[in-house]
């Protein structure tokens, strides 16, 4: 049970009772955050919104009040191994506790400023997945797929035609979403 949110910044009392809130109603075993805006976590600082039974993270920091993503999961039901963070993506390799079995799941923040949405497609378009390795790929990529995806009418054609160029060289398989459309709210 994976929760996904881009927060917008978590140095906020509001956004962590919601968030222990949506953990609480959710018993997720992985957080993926996006967005955080903060350079430097530690157990005490997870302790304002996560609950005991998720400890274990990683992180990549924001670069001044922008970027950041943590990936966070319970330590008694998985073991995790970073395989590898850059500013687009932090890769983790959970391992089950009770099974054995391993998923990679790479939490994702894709760049807003036009300058690195190239920089970024490259980069997802390229990522060397083996075909038999369970792998899931989440968070706020900031491009939709379709015109449908927004919340009203327009949006760029192009982008939408390269983003799922890049999802369709990795083979990758869009899993319906539970609970919100859109990855932004008023809380």
């Amino acid at each position: 049970n994976i929760l996904n949110w881009n927060i917008r910044g978590i140095n906020d009392r509001d956004k962590w009772l919601a968030l222990k809130d949506k953990i609480q109603e959710t018993n997720c075993d992985v957080m993926c955050i996006q967005e955080t805006k903060r350079e430097i976590f530690d157990s005490r600082y997870l302790q304002n919104f996560c609950n005991r039974s998720l400890r274990k993270f990683d992180l990549y920091p924001s670069t001044g009040a922008s970027g950041g993503i943590i990936t966070i999961w319970k330590d008694s039901t998985f073991q995790g191994e970073t395989l590898f963070k850059n500013e687009f993506s932090l890769s983790i390799r959970l391992t089950s506790k009770l099974s054995g079995e391993h998923m990679i799941l790479s939490n994702i923040y894709g760049p807003c400023i036009p300058e690195k949405r190239e920089e970024f497609l490259d980069w997802l378009s390229h990522i060397d997945m083996p075909p038999d390795t369970k792998w899931i790929l989440m968070g706020d990529f900031n491009y939709i797929r379709y015109p449908s995806n927004r919340n009203r009418e327009g949006g760029n054609f192009t982008d939408m035609m390269n983003f799922n160029e890049a999802i369709n060289m990795l083979g990758l398989v869009e899993i319906p979403m539970k609970g919100r459309n859109y990855t932004w709210s008023n809380m």
